[in-house]
């Protein structure tokens, strides 16, 4: 039996993080040094990584607590009692939070007595945090000599308190205020999988819920009502302790417990009930917590805390009984969680290492068996955690570890998918931003500032994610819609796209209604685990819903099926195309379900986000009124150059209008065979059919075109400092509104610069933007009057003007010194539209290497007189009259505009576009002065 079904190579994606540890356990299998802190291992179970617990500002080296993010795993906290680490890598950590030296009022905790024992990272909102400190004598010294508070310790209940911080940025910042310790030892804090501000905590004087994410607590009163036996230790009264607590994922009201038998509580805490007849030590609760889903549930059962485990109890109401065969288990269960094979649990010896010689790692089946997987013969594993791709991940005291299990034949309905292609993409080309060298004017008088942006195409930053319907009806197909948009991935990679990408499920009202499984990053492992968490069931698509949370991420309290978390929408990056691909195959399927919400919202939530949905529809050979024959019908219409017409698809488009996802000029051709089946301006929703899923070329292909053709206006910008006062004339306030920045252009600008009444020099620092972000820079030197330095030849030439057609006139140049010529500009690609299909020129291909002598990365593009200007007095002493502010935000280059000089300057080049001697249109540049009124 496996663990799961996802494979090293995504597992490892997030883990593999580390180089050899030294010498370890012998295993059934090579060890090989794969990352700089971590080893690998290939054992019988899966491959495991091994990364040591790393040092500690404070306090002893070892791992207390460990939590890691579900959906991005190489987010974790660790805490070894004092402080708490965090990384982005799993590899370098950096401290966030450690235990005060004194208490407080707003914050009673200190690191002479007290220790965290706990850091919990809720299973949906990873934003949220929260840290268990045990306050009391004697904790410290227990804790730090690597001991933990265990219910077997009743010794360390009494004199001890509960306190519980909160972070709510992942773990960045805390909270410097605290409620009220609450009294006793503290149990396992547990959060609402689906509702984040329900938290509940066991102490040794009851169960402690928070309805605000732990700022505040109550005590739940229902001690005396519980079932079992025993006696409070804090008051000696005749009851039992809840020894733990689990949230139901589907209902909060419904609650499972742990007093000296199995219990349930129906409302909340209220009131709870016996689950089981039989009498013994029982450990557990140990239940799921994907949220929305049937829970799964595990308590084990002995005759006496001394024997060994005698039957494993599973399932809802525990209804299924697995008897365990002697030595099958070795220990009692101690910590566990669910993956989509069974639940791995840890076991520990009961603070009885005389009855537990043994303690061991092991996968039980739903159907109880057991499987013995600890290949590395560990120390006891403290803690074990699951993410959202099954992969485990433990900790001992002194290492963490990941499980990545063995792959082995895809299941239907489920995802098996080979590595991301992870290049770096290509940097654009440069924008190159040219102006004169020098102007000079009398006192009191006005120049003319000529300037001319050549701005090469440069495809946006491209966000995608993936919304892919999970019904029972792509069960034969789930594989291959995955294998196809994962080869779209890699095609947009090679082609030098800036892309993240991640992946949601289109879900069904009888499981999950959505679910993001990854969000947006650069295609890696978390993609690739994102795609294989996909699993197919249900019938009826929650299609409103998952759009709406996927454009808000606001959460759904379900009435008429399962909730849905906040905070699961995708993180789009500002400036990027944002665009949303959905993959389904039939119509809106829950309009008219209370729940979900109207078609008019769902619109608004994307255009406010500014977020393009594109359709992907998969026909079937037989429709959803029964009638087969539209394989047929798909091919006629492609043939006929139209559309085949669905109620998917015609909802699709209406989505599609709505999101303004149009087809360019020269409509799309989807699927790459001579047929523009999308005619300009209409929605952009593709059909393929179920036969040519597992035709990558086909989906693939006809996705990248259809996502590397949407139109992209940006707002492009020239701003101008200095001390003097410039007038932009043409374009108004200097600013190009809706530029299709997919092509290149030629923006000319005119502005007047007026000299003030005394004689100087004054630099002026240009700049030019997209959408915000700074691509290009130029620096003119003026000269006003006589300023008693060396002469200055008057108006150095500038910049070349464009032909008429661009709109704008531009002057000449006054004669002068013509400095050296500047590197011609990368060539501008034509935009002559054409269909959007097989044979299409692919819209911002990459630049071709730079010649030598480009730029070094991060530098500006220079102007043609830009060695003149580097060597000259002039410049330098108006440079440090500038102030030292400007100077330091000079060389900054914002955006993907300017990544590397290896693209500095295009092997495609005009050899006479941006000479300044030279002329273009038959025109040159010149410089007019003129006197200002008086």
């Amino acid at each position: 039996m496996r663990v799961a079904r996802a494979v090293g190579t995504l597992c490892l994606g997030a883990a593999l993080v580390v180089a050899v540890l030294g010498p370890l356990r012998p295993a059934p299998a090579t060890a090989r040094a794969d990352a700089p802190c971590a080893a690998v291992v290939v054992g019988e179970s899966g491959t495991w990584t091994r990364r040591l617990v790393p040092d500690f500002p404070v306090g002893p080296r070892q791992a207390l607590s460990h939590a890691v993010e579900r959906t991005v795993p190489s987010r974790q906290l660790l805490t070894n009692g004092q402080a708490v680490l965090r990384s982005t890598d799993g590899c370098a950590w950096q401290e966030v939070w450690r235990l005060p030296d004194a208490p407080t009022a707003d914050l009673p905790v200190s690191a002479e007595h007290d220790r965290v024992l706990q850091v919990l990272q809720h299973p949906v909102d990873p934003r949220r945090v929260w840290l268990v400190v045990a306050v009391g004598q004697g904790i410290a010294e227990r804790v730090d000599a690597g001991l933990l508070l265990t219910p077997a310790a009743a010794e360390q209940r009494d004199g001890t308190s509960t306190v519980v911080l909160r972070s709510t940025d992942g773990g960045e910042t805390w909270a410097q205020d605290a409620a009220p310790p609450m009294p006793g030892a503290p149990g396992v804090l547990r959060a609402s999988p689906t509702h984040p501000d329900l938290l509940l905590v066991p102490t040794a004087s009851g169960l402690y819920r928070s309805h605000d994410g732990g700022r505040s607590w109550t005590l739940v009163p229902a001690a005396l009502l519980l079932p079992g036996g025993g006696t409070r230790p804090l008051d000696g009264i005749a009851s039992p302790v809840l020894v733990d607590v689990a949230v139901d994922p589907r209902t909060p009201q419904v609650l499972h417990g742990r007093t000296s038998v199995p219990v349930v509580s129906q409302d909340a805490g209220l009131t709870w009930r016996r689950v089981v007849d039989e009498v013994g030590a029982f450990t557990g609760p140990f239940l799921s917590d994907a949220p929305g889903q049937e829970p799964d549930l595990l308590v084990a059962r002995q005759v006496d805390t001394t024997s060994p485990v005698e039957e494993l109890l599973l399932g809802d109401r525990l209804a299924t009984r697995a008897p365990v065969g002697p030595d099958a288990l070795g220990g009692v269960p101690w910590r566990a969680a669910w993956t989509s094979a069974g639940v791995v649990v840890s076991t520990w010896d009961r603070g009885n290492a005389a009855a537990f010689p043994d303690t061991g790692l092991y996968l039980a089946g739903r159907d109880g068996s057991l499987l013995d997987i600890d290949d590395l013969a560990l120390p006891w594993v403290r803690g074990v955690q699951a993410d959202s791709v099954d992969a485990v991940h433990l900790h001992t005291r002194g290492e963490l570890l990941t499980l990545s299990p063995t792959s082995g034949p895809t299941p239907a309905g489920q995802v098996d998918l080979d590595p991301f292609d992870t290049g770096t993409p290509a940097p654009p080309a440069p924008a190159e931003l040219r102006t004169p060298a020098r102007l000079e004017a009398p006192t009191g008088e006005q120049v003319d500032l000529d300037a001319l942006l050549a701005l090469p195409a440069r495809p946006l930053p491209l966000d995608v994610y993936f919304l892919v319907d999970t019904s029972n009806s792509f069960e034969p197909d789930i594989d291959a819609v995955a294998e196809s948009l994962g080869d779209l991935v890699d095609r947009l990679t090679r082609a030098g796209v800036d892309l993240r990408a991640g992946v949601g499920e289109l879900g069904t009202r009888e499981g999950s209604r959505y679910r993001r499984h990854a969000d947006l990053a650069r295609p890696g492992p978390s993609l690739v685990r994102g795609f294989e968490a996909l699993r197919t069931g249900g019938g009826d698509e929650a299609h409103l819903v998952a759009l709406h949370q996927t454009a808000t991420g606001a959460g759904l309290v379900g009435t008429t099926g399962p909730s849905v978390p906040a905070g699961q929408a995708p993180t789009w990056r500002r400036g990027a195309l944002r665009t949303v691909v959905v993959v389904t195959d039939t119509a809106f399927m829950d309009e008219g379900d209370p729940d979900a919400p109207e078609r008019a919202a769902v619109y608004d939530a994307f255009a406010r986000q500014d977020v393009r949905v594109v359709g992907l529809e998969v026909v079937r050979e037989t429709g959803d009124d029964g009638v087969p024959g539209r394989y047929a019908g798909v091919e006629a219409a492609d043939a006929a150059g139209r559309t085949f017409d669905t109620p998917a698809r015609r909802d699709f488009e209406d989505v599609a209008a709505a999101t303004a996802a149009l087809a360019p000029a020269g409509g799309v051709d989807c699927r790459g065979n001579g047929t523009t089946e999308i005619a300009e301006g209409d929605p952009l929703v593709c059909t393929t059919t179920a036969l040519h899923l597992a035709d990558l070329s086909t989906v693939a292909a006809a996705l990248r075109r259809v996502l590397l053709a949407q139109a992209t206006p940006q707002e492009v910008t020239l701003r101008v400092r200095g001390d003097v006062r410039v007038v932009q004339q043409a374009p108004a306030a200097w600013t190009w509104p809706g530029i299709d920045v997919r092509r290149g252009h030629r923006l000319p600008a005119r502005g007047t610069v007026t000299c003030p009444d005394e004689p100087g020099r004054h630099l002026l620092r240009l700049s030019a933007a997209v959408a915000g972000t700074r691509v290009a820079s130029a620096r003119t030197l003026l000269t006003c009057g006589s300023t008693g330095g060396p002469p200055v030849a008057a108006g150095a030439p500038a910049p070349d003007p464009v032909p008429a057609a661009d709109g704008v006139p531009v002057g000449t140049a006054p004669t002068g010194p013509a400095p050296a010529p500047a590197l011609p500009p990368p060539a501008l690609a034509p935009a002559a539209p054409a269909p959007v299909g097989g044979a299409a020129p692919a819209v911002g291909t990459a630049a071709a290497p730079a010649p030598a002598g480009a730029a070094a990365p991060g530098t500006l593009a220079a102007p043609a007189a830009g060695a003149e200007q580097a060597d000259s007095p002039e410049l330098a002493r108006a440079g440090a009259q500038a102030g030292a502010q400007e100077d330091e935000a000079a060389p900054l280059l914002l955006g993907a505009g300017l990544l590397t000089a290896a693209a500095a300057v295009g092997a495609r080049r005009r050899q006479q576009s941006f000479q300044h001697s030279p002329q273009i249109s038959g025109r040159p540049f010149r410089t007019r002065t003129r006197r200002t009124p008086r």
